[in-house]
């Protein structure tokens, strides 16, 4: 028979280790001034966020975006998978814009993978940027824009 102490310290652990892996992942959030306007964005931090992205997402505000920062510039590549809006992908490099990719359509309904489109960086960028198509046209977005992070 086990002792009392013994179920106590059982049933502890039980309770301790059945809400390892339960915990809501809570995805980091920032503000960032681009083209004179302040924004909250969702970062991407991890693999998996990177690839979901804003899938899933039906709407944004003019003032949301998702954020996608990389360890080094490279030639950025997205596609639309998943994506329930059409939206402006703005690629950064060195804090500064270094090209826009306008109003990205969604792709036709039942699209395979391997037939997506995909949209690449310019130029290698360190970042890449997702916000509501047509916030570069409203807020007069330009290459060489600086972006300021807070």
């Amino acid at each position: 028979m086990w002792s009392a102490g013994y179920k106590t310290a059982l049933i502890s652990l039980l309770i301790v280790f059945s809400g390892v892996g339960c915990s809501k992942q809570v995805q980091r959030s920032a503000t960032l001034t681009v083209g004179g306007q302040t924004i909250t964005v969702r970062v991407a931090e991890t693999q998996a966020e990177k690839e979901r992205g804003l899938a899933g997402t039906s709407e944004l505000s003019w003032d949301e975006g998702m954020l996608f920062p990389f360890a080094s510039k490279q030639e950025l590549v997205f596609w639309m998978k998943g994506m329930l809006m059409p939206i402006n992908i703005i690629w950064i490099a060195d804090d500064h814009i270094v090209g826009i990719e306008e109003n990205v359509p969604l792709p036709p309904a039942g699209t395979p993978d391997e037939a997506l489109p995909t949209y690449r960086s310019p130029v290698p960028a360190d970042t890449a940027l997702e916000v509501k198509a047509g916030f570069a046209e409203k807020y007069g977005l330009r290459v060489g824009d600086a972006v300021i992070y807070r």
